[in-house]
């Protein structure tokens, strides 16, 4: 049997899936992207798949990508550890196992571990330090995590109750609602009101929910997908939008906040907690950012570049796996 010396890591959301390869030294030479693997949103047995499909095709990647370093042709077997982070593992406890063994049945051979995806956007962003991450996509949700006092995460209600605050699917459903609002003249009138109209490709008011309700079927990405909008409303000057991105920028930061104050950072030595982030959401750049990190300033916290990315944190956290 050949020597394992390879490393996997997965970055797993409700839109895609990332699978990348490394070697001995943590370096990324090959990747893959899958489906959404959300176990909710596809069911258990598409999760089996998609871990079983998505590693043959990493596979036959690095098998062709010169960085292999190495002359044998790559298999499972030369896969040390795994680490699969997985949007919705931990949220209902009683389903940890079910994803556990479906996670098992497609990686096969390959000694693995499971976490949250919010906690290999942490390893990635800080290198593996403790701090605080928020993840900001189509959904939200914050992980941190203190030396002295372990883990803790924060949000994450599922979008149907209300929650994601701050997420691309809270701002497409917020501009969706105020359009509503708009039309019935409940809100004064804005720009948003006739881009809504642009976007969605409607001519008639109420064929806002037949699109949405019918032809999107409410999917939850479709309607995350109209987040930049928002972003170039606030450019054009639109007031709701621009309100819009800064209760966002307020919601994010609370999460870093609350998860500051719980877990006790005040008493660390350094007396300044970074926090990082993850997620498209970021794209928004100043109009979001300004806002967030004076918040997060105000409370004792300090935003701090992310030094790498989720799946080079799952490629991380795989490694430690392989030393315990």
């Amino acid at each position: 049997m050949a020597k394992k010396k390879y490393y996997m890591g997965i970055d797993g959301g409700g839109t895609k899936t990332k699978f990348v390869l490394a070697g001995e030294n943590g370096a990324i030479f090959a990747s893959h992207t899958g489906g959404p693997c959300h176990y909710l949103q596809v069911g258990l047995d598409a999760l089996t798949q998609l871990m079983d499909e998505g590693t043959e095709s990493l596979i036959a990647a690095a098998n062709e990508c010169p960085g292999a370093g190495s002359e044998e042709k790559i298999c499972r077997d030369d896969i040390a550890a795994a680490c699969a982070g997985l949007a919705g593992y931990g949220d209902i406890a009683s389903d940890s196992e079910l994803i556990k063994e479906a996670v098992a049945k497609g990686l096969g051979s390959i000694p693995f571990l499971v976490v949250n995806d919010c906690e290999i956007a942490l390893a990635g962003a800080l290198e593996g330090t403790e701090g605080i991450c928020i993840i900001a996509g189509t959904g939200a949700i914050a992980y941190g995590r203190s030396d002295e006092n372990g883990t803790m995460r924060c949000g994450g209600w599922n979008h149907v109750l209300g929650s994601d605050e701050g997420s691309g699917y809270w701002l497409g459903w917020s501009m969706l609602r105020e359009f509503g609002r708009q039309s019935d003249g409940r809100d004064e009138k804005t720009l948003l009101y006739e881009k809504m109209k642009e976007i969605l490709g409607i001519d008639a008011d109420d064929e806002m929910v037949k699109r949405v309700v019918e032809d999107w079927g409410l999917d939850r990405t479709k309607i995350a997908s109209l987040a930049p909008e928002a972003g170039e409303l606030y450019d054009a000057g639109d007031p709701f939008a621009i309100d819009l991105i800064q209760r966002g920028a307020a919601e994010l930061a609370d999460l870093a906040v609350s998860l500051y104050q719980r877990l006790g950072f005040s008493k660390e030595k350094n007396g300044i907690v970074p926090v990082s982030g993850a997620g498209s959401i970021f794209k928004l750049g100043t109009k979001l950012m300004d806002p967030l990190t004076e918040r997060l300033g105000a409370n004792g916290m300090k935003w701090r570049e992310p030094a790498g990315t989720p799946e080079e944190g799952a490629v991380l956290l795989a490694m430690r796996a392989d030393t315990l």
